[in-house]
């Protein structure tokens, strides 16, 4: 009889922290861990722009909840909650910052039976140009974007609690 894995988490921010508003997902995933709470079976990680490479990454966890930068024609602050089927299938009024590295690294952990439970919180930057800060569009949205990591998390069964 095969022993069912661990339940285990994966919140990892996606994104180019030194191009603006395109590391939104690295900085909402330090919002989410500012203000909350978690059992020790949630891990963050900043994932950067190392695309397929986080494929082994992802393939340790039984829950992954990515954030990053999306375009989908909505207006900047826009925030989109996808499954990891919506990237699959690359829906084309659909990019992430990182379309062609998210679209890789789920598919090739897909491909070997080891993909994890996946949700995506997309957020439309307002500027993606050389810069260390986020936009006050995107400063603003931390808290909302963290909730919603929060919520997926909970939705899945994994213990979350609002700090203070």
């Amino acid at each position: 009889m095969k022993k069912r894995p661990e339940k285990k988490a994966l919140v990892l921010g996606i994104g180019n922290i030194l191009m603006r508003d395109d590391g939104v997902g690295v900085r909402s995933v330090e919002a989410f861990e500012r203000l909350y709470s978690t059992g020790g079976e949630i891990e963050c990680l900043d994932g950067g722009t190392a695309g397929a490479k986080l494929a082994d990454i992802l393939c340790g966890f039984t829950h992954a909840v990515i954030v990053d930068a999306i375009k989908d024609g909505s207006r900047a602050g826009s925030i989109r909650r996808l499954k990891s089927d919506d990237i699959l299938k690359g829906d084309s009024t659909l990019t992430t910052a990182h379309g062609v590295g998210v679209r890789e690294f789920l598919a090739l952990a897909a491909f070997e039976g080891r993909a994890p439970e996946t949700s995506v919180i997309g957020v439309v930057p307002e500027k993606v140009c050389p810069g260390l800060t986020l936009t006050d569009t995107m400063e603003r949205l931390l808290p909302e974007v963290a909730g919603a990591i929060a919520s997926e998390l909970t939705a899945a069964g994994f213990f979350v609690k609002k700090k203070g």
